[in-house]
């Protein structure tokens, strides 16, 4: 009987961590409810060995296979799951370059944008001087 215990209270962990673990809030009342029934059953099975042991091995061979079918479906879960965080990762790559590339234009950009204004500023001070020395020699000019 504290062997049924036993295997209960891992199974109950083991459900809870397999809940955990679980990829997406949408499929969590379904796991909750499989776990919940197949908790029942766990309960249910020292009760149906009273009758006949040939319960019991039924029951024990389909828990076994069970097993062997939930680890081969999280085993795909997680393989699924790896392909999905390497996709994600190479997205995330992807923007990152592309986002250095789009800052290196602007600031090239402005760059060039700041280097023109000040030549033009630079040329609009020159033109000012040659007006201004124009200026000085029409008046020199003029005076003699």
């Amino acid at each position: 009987m504290i062997a049924f215990i036993k295997q209960i209270a891992i199974f109950i962990l083991l459900g809870q961590t397999l809940l955990h673990f679980c990829p997406g809030e949408k499929y969590e009342k379904y796991i909750k409810l499989l776990l919940g029934f197949m908790t029942i059953v766990q309960f249910a099975a020292p009760v149906m060995s009273f009758g006949s042991g040939t319960m019991l091995a039924e029951y024990e061979t389909n828990r076994q296979l069970f097993a062997k079918k939930l680890e081969s479906s999280l085993s795909a879960v997680n393989e699924k799951w790896l392909v999905y965080n390497e996709q994600i990762e190479e997205k995330i790559e992807q923007d990152k370059n592309y986002v250095e590339e789009q800052v290196q234009k602007q600031i090239q950009e402005q760059s060039e944008e700041a280097e023109s204004a000040l030549r033009k500023e630079t040329q609009a001070e020159d033109e000012e001087e040659k007006i201004k020395i124009e200026t000085v020699k029409i008046e020199v000019t003029a005076y003699e």
